[in-house]
Formats: structure tokens, sequence, C-alpha cells
């Protein structure tokens, strides 16, 4: 009987190795100023994912615990299933043809436990980390009334100002310079029925939550710096997603409540008090008109002084698939 259970318990707690030996995997780890990275082909390999690495726009797709992820370099969101999450700049590391993400992300945006050693990670398999999303499909194009139902909740971003429907300056006017369309919504002085200045207050339009906000922008700083970048547009035929996102100079983000994103861009100043995560509203104030970003900024002038707003829809702009009719009765509709 004594060597049954005996028996018994040494069978029983090989077995509870096993499992526990089974729980903790290993991954490899490289330092890139003295931060940890883990390559990406390994943590894909270990969650049974899938990725893209598109190297023109330095932008990263991923597909994990039936889950979407799409980073871009040196933008500090993640987007999952096509609402945003706020993350780290140093966000992508392409180097020897090897894509690297920081520890951070597996923590985090996947949610899983992981334990920093000298040299690996052990990450606890996805059968214990927290629960995994259920995904709904998102449709890249919306109805126009579709658009104007979620945008109603909106307001205008800047007090007083009227819905600037220029054609030069509605989304999908072609931008030479940059061999590329213009994607969001832009409110100039001379066009909006009020002075617009550095000194002109934005507002954050609705109730949401701020998922990014430069506090720590750094522009251009020279005009061929700028040029360099203008060239590999030209170069290759579109603005990649990262020059996009440093054109558009001095930024803050918005997730609202109905899957509905903004993009304020070119803005002068940010608010001291607004911080990633703040719950906002139409009372909110963001920041200040600028024109950060723009050539104006590079030449230290007042030229370009404006703002500029896209608008999507859980990661896809609203007006993909609208006429320019439809896109002027949504603005001038949402923004009266």
């Amino acid at each position: 009987m004594v060597i049954c259970i005996v028996t018994f318990l040494s069978l029983y707690w090989m077995e509870k190795k096993d499992e526990s030996s089974a729980t903790v995997q290993e991954l490899p780890i490289h330092y890139f100023k003295e931060e940890p990275y883990i390559p990406l082909q390994s943590m894909i390999n270990y969650l049974q994912g899938s990725f893209h690495y598109d190297k023109v726009n330095r932008q990263l797709t991923m597909r994990v615990d039936h889950n979407s992820y799409e980073l871009t370099e040196k933008i500090p969101v993640v987007v999952k299933n096509g609402e945003y999450i706020p993350f780290q700049r140093d966000n992508i590391l392409y180097q020897n043809h090897q894509v690297y993400v920081p520890i951070d992300f597996m923590e985090t945006v996947l949610n899983r436990e992981v334990t920093l050693r000298a040299d690996h990670a052990e990450v606890v398999p996805s059968a214990l980390a927290t629960s995994i999303d259920s995904v709904t499909a998102k449709k890249e194009m919306i109805t126009i009334n579709e658009v104007k139902s979620k945008f109603s909740e909106l307001s205008t971003p800047i007090h007083g100002a009227k819905a600037d429907t220029y054609s030069s300056h509605l989304p999908g006017a072609r931008r030479w310079y940059r061999n590329d369309f213009h994607e969001g919504l832009d409110w100039y002085g001379y066009s909006s029925g009020i002075t617009i200045s550095k000194k002109t207050p934005v507002y954050a339009m609705g109730d949401g939550k701020v998922v990014r906000v430069d506090h720590d922008y750094k522009g251009y700083t020279s005009e061929m710096q700028r040029e360099a970048d203008l060239a590999i547009c030209q170069t290759i035929g579109h603005t990649p997603q990262y020059i996009l996102d440093k054109l558009r100079g001095r930024q803050v983000w918005i997730q609202y409540e109905n899957g509905v994103q903004a993009r304020f861009a070119h803005l002068s100043t940010v608010s001291n008090s607004l911080q990633v995560g703040d719950e906002v509203s139409n009372k909110t104030l963001i920041g200040l008109v600028g024109n950060s970003g723009t050539s104006g900024e590079v030449k230290q002038d007042q030229s370009e002084t404006h703002l500029h707003v896209d608008l999507l829809v859980y990661n896809h702009l609203f007006w993909k698939g609208l006429t320019q009719e439809q896109v002027k009765e949504v603005i001038t509709t949402a923004f009266k």
C-alpha cells in the first residue's frame, strides 16, 4: 500500500514538473541602446501567428490570437483590430534584414507574462495569458449616412470656425509636392471665417480618450532634411507612412467611443496637462494651431499656419469611397 502511494505521488510530481516546464517558453533577446528587443520571427513562431514587414512604409502588420496588429516606425500607437492602443515610439527595429520588437510589446499589447533573464526572456504561453479579444470585421468603406451618424457626436475643433470646403483643403486633394493625396480636413484663417494664428486654441471635438500626445516632438532641423524625405516620395511614387507622420508635425490622436478616430496635426504646442489615457470632451483644450511639419516650420516663419485633422473610422479614412460632393456634405453637416 505504501509503495503504491509513493509511486502515485512520484508520478504526480513528475507530471506537475513536466507541466511547469511546459508553461514557460524561452525566447532570445537582443539589446539595442540598452533596451531589450525580441526577434519578431522567434516571437511569431512561438505564438503561431503571421506577419508582414513593409520596408518601404516601415510598417509592420501581424496576426496573433485571431487579432490583427499594425505598427509604423516611430509612431507611438498600435492599431489593434482597427482601434488605437498607446505604445512607445521606438516600436520597430529593422537591422540586418531582421525585424525586432520591444519586449514590452508582448507584455502590454499581447498581454503575455514575461520574465527578463540575462540572455533570454521567459514567456507564459497563450493558455495562461489574459483573455483573447474577439474580432469584429471592420468595413474599409462605409456609407455616407453611416459617416454622418458617427460624426454627429463631434463639434468643430476651433470654436467659431466654419467648415472649410476649399477644394484644395478637402480630403483626396492632390499633394504633388509629396506625390500623394491630402488625407484630412484643413482650417485656414482665410477660409474658415475667423482669424487663425498660433494662439488659436484647438479642442478635442467629443468624448474620447487620448492615445497619443507629442510632448516629445522633434521636427525637421533644416529645409534640406525635409526635402530629402520629399525626394523619397517622388522616387517611390507615394508618401511612405513614416514620412507622412513626420510631415504632420506635432500631433494629438484621440480614439472616440464609436470607432471614430482623429489625428490633430501641425500643432504649435500641446496642452501641458494633456496625457495619454486622459478622457476628453469637446470642451477639452488639446493644444494650439501651428505649422509644425510644414515648410513654414523649417523656414521659421508663420506660413502654412493651419489646423489639419484626419478623421478615420476603425483606422480607415472616412472619405474613401465617397464623392467630393459627399465629402463636402459630411463636413458641412458635422462642422456647422
